[in-house]
């Protein structure tokens, strides 16, 4: 009897630790979603401010 409550109470313990560090994982994960949705606007930002030019546009460089 006394091995088993020494298991619940270690298996307690354990599912308090996983517990505490899926909520930090997730405050992270969510820092992380923030930041990449940060970046994907400014580079569709940039994508749109950006003069794309074909290769038929461009200026030959000096050395042609």
């Amino acid at each position: 009897m006394v091995e088993l409550q020494e298991a619940l109470l270690h298996q307690g313990e354990d599912i308090l630790r996983l517990s505490n560090e899926m909520y930090t994982q997730q405050k992270e994960i969510a820092e992380l979603r923030k930041q990449l949705a940060r970046l994907e606007s400014r580079i569709a930002s940039a994508d749109a401010n950006a003069d794309f030019r074909t290769q038929e546009q461009e200026t030959p460089p000096p050395h042609y």
